[in-house]
């Protein structure tokens, strides 16, 4: 089918076709001219049409065995290699650099992923900076404030324990935490949890918790 769409696309408004593609329109052309009516048709299924069951049994046999016919690689076929071989290099490096630096941040994203993490979500500007910060470890929270010398203590402002992030989101008297745990409990969470076992996850409805629990509390990390 998608071979189908490719020679039905109007190729002057999209990127330069196949060169597979541009040989069979020059084909197409040569039967117009010579008065043929080509017809394509798809047909979803090889079972029970002698030719697609004979093409589908060769196509099968050559991932064993090979294709002794001369072929050409396309320039489209080639592009895609330097992307594959520089995820596979980059990752080797990821896994690497994570034994003597960014050890936090490896444990919540030990892989690279292809995308953006907050791209399938909506959590708005503010929450998505804040949800950065903490995967990254570097926020505004006392203990890692008093830890750079910014601040003297690291104690938070409710003055009951250090003020880490599992103490702003899970026990700071100040902040309302009641919806943020009865969420957390109705996603089924296991408890006792931390802050970097649930952005580990990287499951949608929980990102969407914290998101809301730094919203409802005003949090500025």
């Amino acid at each position: 089918m998608s071979a189908l769409q490719a020679l039905l696309r109007y190729p002057f408004k999209s990127k330069p076709p196949s060169p597979l593609i541009a040989h069979i329109r020059n084909k197409l052309f040569d039967c117009v001219v010579k008065g043929f009516s080509v017809v394509f048709v798809w047909i979803p299924s090889h079972c029970g049409i002698k030719g697609n069951e004979k093409a589908d049994r060769l196509a099968n046999e050559a991932v064993v065995c090979g294709d002794t016919v001369p072929f050409k690689n396309y320039c489209q076929d080639l592009a895609t290699l330097p992307r594959h071989y520089l995820r596979d290099s980059w990752d080797k490096v990821w896994a690497e650099s994570s034994c003597s630096k960014g050890k936090y941040y490896f444990s919540i994203q030990s892989q690279i992923p292809r995308k953006p993490w907050f791209s399938i979500l909506r959590l708005g500007k503010i929450a998505t900076t804040i949800l950065i910060r903490m995967r990254l470890g570097h926020t505004t929270c006392p203990v890692h404030l008093a830890r750079f010398h910014i601040i003297d203590s690291p104690q938070c402002e409710c003055g009951h324990d250090f003020g880490d992030l599992n103490h702003i989101f899970f026990s700071c008297p100040i902040h309302d935490r009641t919806s943020f745990l009865y969420s957390l409990i109705t996603l089924r969470v296991p408890f006792p949890t931390s802050i970097q076992t649930l952005l580990f996850s990287f499951n949608p409805s929980i990102y969407s918790v914290l998101s809301d629990y730094i919203y409802e509390n005003n949090i500025r990390l």
